[in-house]
């Protein structure tokens, strides 16, 4: 499948998860929501991952590359902070907000680029900061002189956020070395162990058989459209430039929005959605002034690392 394809998928599942994480937070708590949602994404992606070898069969000793655990534990518990996060957000605040606020990643991942890797930043990326940061301000109404901007959601939305940029240096090297479906089952199992913990000591357990049949359909969605994203995501990686998919995920806080406005009336104001646009098309600009140049990209093609040289 052409992996611009599996980004769309990608796009269109994790903006489907919002307004339902919405509705499962309300009704059963953040503890309990990411619990179940990690138990069953983990299933799935185990299930996945047992299929896809049973089709490649084992690779032979001289294929084995080791497995660099230490990131992908690393990747796991960043993973775990930044759905909690997002899931206390959301709880908290609307899953437009959430959806647009998340998209900031890209303004954090410029800041971290600039200060961590002393990345050069030319002077036209200021204009699209600050085109994204009166989109912020309009989407949490604070243009509006409402101070929604200390609400505890949009401020937990926009922490995620950040997470989600450290997250996206990390996974790009780990997914080219074993792939993505492992990354994302590694992933999903830290996350199934710290939310067990916190579901716990919260005390916040209750009987599956409890949940009401509308929740546990929203619960088994989550974990499935949890899994579809990973997979798809993971997988467009390993052909497509990050940036790529940093722009196709623009229309995530849409895919939320009409979500919302389907399945729980909840519709956004004219300065959410002006906002959102304000956001994403300042993002999009910084996505496409900072992509690698396309003679950058053929060179390294051409030119591939002396280790991977020494292997061929």
């Amino acid at each position: 499948m052409n992996a611009h394809l599996w980004l769309l998928i990608a796009a269109l599942a994790w903006g489907s998860e919002f307004p339902l994480m919405r509705y499962a937070t309300r009704e059963v708590g953040v503890a309990a929501t990411g619990a179940a949602t990690a138990v069953l994404t983990t299933l799935c992606l185990g299930l996945v991952l047992a299929i896809g070898r049973r089709r490649r069969g084992l690779p032979r000793a001289g294929e084995r590359r080791p497995t660099p655990w230490r990131s992908l534990i690393v990747i796991g518990g960043v993973g775990a902070c930044f759905n909690a996060l997002l899931l206390m957000a959301i709880k908290l605040t609307s899953a437009v907000n959430v959806a647009t606020l998340s998209r900031t990643d890209v303004l954090f991942s410029l800041a971290i680029a600039a200060i961590v890797l002393h990345e050069r930043i030319t002077a036209v990326v200021f204009p699209l900061v600050i085109v994204m940061l009166v989109g912020v301000c309009l989407v949490t109404g604070f243009a509006q002189g409402d101070a929604r901007l200390g609400r505890a959601g949009d401020l937990l939305a926009l922490g995620g956020a950040l997470l989600m940029s450290i997250n996206a240096l990390m996974i790009k090297p780990a997914v080219g070395r074993v792939g993505g479906v492992l990354v994302a089952l590694v992933n999903t199992g830290i996350n199934t162990l710290c939310f067990g913990v916190f579901w716990v000591g919260a005390r916040a357990w209750s009987p599956v058989a409890g949940y009401s049949v509308p929740v546990l359909g929203v619960l088994a969605a989550l974990g499935c459209l949890s899994a579809l994203f990973l997979v798809s995501y993971y997988t467009a990686l390993r052909t497509v430039q990050p940036w790529e998919a940093f722009m196709v995920f623009l229309a995530v806080p849409a895919v939320a929005a009409l979500g919302a406005m389907a399945a729980f009336h909840e519709t956004p104001t004219g300065w959410q959605w002006m906002g959102m646009v304000l956001v994403c098309g300042g993002a999009a600009g910084l996505i496409w002034l900072r992509r690698p140049s396309a003679s950058s990209i053929e060179i390294g093609r051409a030119h591939p690392p002396l280790k991977e040289k020494a292997q061929s």
